[in-house]
């Protein structure tokens, strides 16, 4: 594995990372949010789930 392939990958972890802190704040705000917000916010949580499940894949 080059260093390149080593900063790649921890480029990608840091990413993840992201987008996994992203979803928690979402999950905090949904308790408070109403009925249309709350669908937003799923919409949201699931494209980011998604992103994390493809970057997964990369490393």
């Amino acid at each position: 594995m080059s260093i390149h392939d080593t900063d790649d990958r921890n480029t990608t972890l840091r990413i993840i990372a992201d987008k996994e802190c992203e979803i928690r704040e979402l999950e905090r705000e949904m308790a408070t949010a109403d009925d249309d917000r709350q669908a937003v916010i799923d919409d949201e949580i699931a494209s980011l789930e998604y992103d994390i499940e493809r970057l997964s894949e990369e490393i």
